[in-house]
């Protein structure tokens, strides 16, 4: 994104993207399949947690993607 600013409209992009997961997160809670209090942010939470795994040294991963038992 810093080598090309003007390569695409990263915020039109990220606007439209937020707006086309929230409308299938609204569609997924009224046919039952994803639960009530679930908001566009776990989503994001989950995507930024999954980054920070494949960050890790590769033999670090299998723990840190695993919850504490």
């Amino acid at each position: 994104m810093t080598a090309y600013p003007e390569a695409a409209d990263f915020a039109a992009d990220r606007e439209h993207m937020l707006r086309t997961v929230t409308e299938v997160a609204r569609r997924a809670q009224r046919a039952g399949r994803l639960r009530p209090d679930f908001v566009v942010d776990d989503l994001v939470l989950m995507l930024m947690a999954h980054r920070g795994v494949q960050d890790a040294p590769p033999a670090t991963r299998p723990s840190a993607a695993s919850p504490p038992i």
